[in-house]
């Protein structure tokens, strides 16, 4: 899993950063909405897509 999460100051607090570049590539409000944004990112590396 080449993402993690790092709680920052902010209004959106939690960081999406790649661990391979250290770039944040994303932010969330919530540690759950960030994982799920994780969780989205991994699977459209792998082909997922949705249905819309």
């Amino acid at each position: 899993m080449p993402y993690k999460i790092v709680r920052r100051a902010g209004p959106r607090p939690y960081k999406i950063v790649n661990k391979d570049t250290g770039k944040t590539v994303g932010s969330s409000a919530s540690k759950e909405s960030a994982r799920k944004s994780i969780n989205a990112r991994n699977a459209g590396k792998h082909g997922w897509h949705g249905t819309r």
